[in-house]
């Protein structure tokens, strides 16, 4: 299982995860006197502010065009992580930096992903074809035809 801190980005020549940058990013857009009370390495508590600050809608649209900036990453963890054998893997983050690198190692995933239908999840499945690995995304929302 991969949980969002997997997911890194170098900055400055270090590793940084992708949610930290996320939240630096938004408290940036943060009014200044709202910025001091919160650690703006928070992505909960920046989300909220932001939130509050700019509406739901403004988030959404705000972290969606955050991770299609990234949406061809990929980091050297999800590329050794790749190499291993396994026939499946949850990635509980929002990007497709895991699936990026199983395509490098011509690998490519089937992907299944959570999706929230009003009072129920379901999980939808996006084939290729039948000889790939399957990675569940719980941190992501899928548009599946």
């Amino acid at each position: 299982m991969l949980g969002p801190d997997a997911s890194v980005e170098q900055v400055n020549g270090q590793s940084q995860p992708l949610n930290d940058i996320l939240a630096y990013e938004l408290a940036q857009r943060i009014r200044p006197d709202s910025r001091k009370d919160i650690n703006p390495s928070n992505l909960t508590e920046v989300s909220q502010y932001y939130q509050m600050e700019h509406g739901r809608n403004a988030l959404e649209i705000f972290v969606e065009s955050f991770y299609r900036k990234r949406q061809n990453a990929v980091s050297e963890i999800h590329q050794n992580l790749a190499s291993l054998p396994f026939d499946f893997a949850v990635a509980a983050s929002p990007d497709n930096l895991f699936a990026n690198a199983l395509k490098e190692k011509d690998k490519p995933p089937k992907i299944s992903a959570l999706t929230e239908n009003k009072f129920q999840y379901n999980v939808k499945f996006k084939y290729n074809n039948s000889s790939m690995k399957e990675v569940f995304h719980a941190g992501k929302r899928m548009q599946t035809g």
